[in-house]
Parts: C-alpha cells; sequence; structure tokens
C-alpha cells in the first residue's frame, strides 16, 4: 500500500508535483503503476560498473536524445497520465 498511501498523503497535503530518485525497485513502481508524467535518463557508455543495480527500462522510444559531454540524455513523456 505505500504508493496507495503517498498519494494520499501528498494530495491531502496539497503536494502536485515529485521529483522521484530512487532505485529500481521504488522507479519501477511508478513505472508499473503509470504514476510518472515524464522521465529523464541519463546514460555514459563510458561508465561501466560491475556491481550495482540495473535501472528500469521503458517499453516505449524516448521523445527526444541529446548529447551531452560523455552522456546521453533520453527525455520520455507519459502520454497517458
Amino acid at each position: 500500500n505505500f504508493l496507495q498511501n503517498l498519494m494520499k498523503a501528498l494530495y491531502e497535503n496539497q503536494i502536485q508535483s515529485v521529483l522521484v530518485e530512487g532505485g529500481r525497485t521504488i522507479l519501477n513502481e511508478f513505472i508499473t503503476h503509470e504514476i510518472w508524467d515524464e522521465c529523464f535518463v541519463i546514460k555514459n557508455s563510458d561508465l561501466i560498473l560491475k556491481n550495482g543495480t540495473q535501472a528500469p527500462s521503458f517499453e516505449s522510444n524516448a521523445d527526444s536524445i541529446e548529447n551531452f559531454r560523455n552522456c546521453t540524455v533520453e527525455y520520455f513523456k507519459n502520454n497517458d497520465f
């Protein structure tokens, strides 16, 4: 009931915008339940991690892709939200 309780508390406190920066589990919860309106995914192909948690993935294509220094920034918009 975490998301349900969170959404209720946000509504009761008149909070209309939330930035979620978390690990794979919490981000997947928001993605799975379609509780997101936009997302930025920053990738660095030069960064190689042997251990760690994989980031969640989107089933759709990015709405836009920009290169910034040695990173690729993908922008996703949830048109169903």
